[in-house]
């Protein structure tokens, strides 16, 4: 189960929050079926909705009870932090429900 976003037969891109609240449910889904790890890279590119998995990561501690659960890539260490910060406050912003 990987972060990239799917595309329709109408060839129409599915929003980020869309496939990061389904990637909670398919992390849920593996613990409750016995899967023992789960690890997610980190992209930073339109067709993926994970660029800080560390906060998908966290979000899934809070759903599972068994999978053990990891970054699997790590980018290289020149990327600039402002890229990180605002990435993540942006991840923040789709898992949490509008009210």
């Amino acid at each position: 189960m990987f972060g990239d976003v799917h595309i329709n037969k109408n060839g129409e891109t599915q929003p980020a929050g869309e496939r990061l609240r389904e990637l909670m449910e398919e992390i849920k889904l593996m613990d409750e079926t016995g899967l023992d790890f789960y690890g997610i890279g980190e992209h930073h590119r339109p067709d993926y909705a994970v660029s800080a998995p560390e906060i998908i990561l966290a979000a899934a501690s809070t759903i599972t009870k068994n999978i053990k659960l990891s970054k699997y890539a790590q980018l290289i260490a020149f990327i600039i932090l402002e890229i990180k910060y605002s990435t993540t406050h942006a991840i923040l912003s789709k898992l949490t429900p509008v009210q």
